[in-house]
């Protein structure tokens, strides 16, 4: 400016963007790629988790059904060793001893009949092994070696008749 305050020149600062702007274009390409990546990787990490459930899913259904046969074959193995002197291995037999482990847990007094041969006198000595008794001495009565009559008072200690006012 001159002393009038008339523009005597300009200065022109010229400024090339292109550089700039072309920049700004590779950054914000980047990270539409990158956002796109991060999308696909969530997409990936969802599905891995949702297989990683699944099988841990099956995981528990195979630890559970483990756990359910470890019990069979620990009760198989308990039953064909604690009854060392049985032999039998039929279903029958297995509920026999079953029964038999049940019942010597309590202190009821057992009946065991059956035909001659069959294992009654066998099947008592288990029950008194198992039971809390087993420290103490089996008693055991041959029945068919008693006359009717002496079975209740052999076996009750009664006598036929009446019964006397206490």
């Amino acid at each position: 400016m001159n002393a009038q305050n008339e523009v005597t020149g300009s200065v022109h600062i010229v400024k090339d963007v292109t550089e700039r702007k072309r920049a700004e274009e590779e950054l914000r390409k980047a990270h539409d790629e990158l956002e796109e990546r991060v999308k696909e990787r969530t997409a990936d990490l969802a599905r891995a988790g949702e297989q990683l459930q699944a099988r841990l899913a099956e995981i528990e259904g195979l630890k559970r059904r483990l756990e359910q046969e470890n019990i069979y074959l620990r009760e198989e193995i308990t039953l064909q060793h604690l009854h060392g002197e049985i032999v039998g291995e039929s279903d029958v037999m297995r509920k026999v001893l079953m029964q038999a482990e049940q019942v010597a847990k309590t202190d009821s007094t057992v009946l065991i009949q059956g035909e001659t041969g069959t294992g009654k006198e066998l099947l008592a000595r288990e029950i008194h092994k198992l039971s809390g008794n087993k420290d103490r001495p089996l008693v055991t009565v041959n029945c068919a070696s008693l006359p009717p009559t002496l079975i209740e008072s052999e076996l009750f200690g009664a006598k036929r008749g009446p019964i006397p006012e206490p």
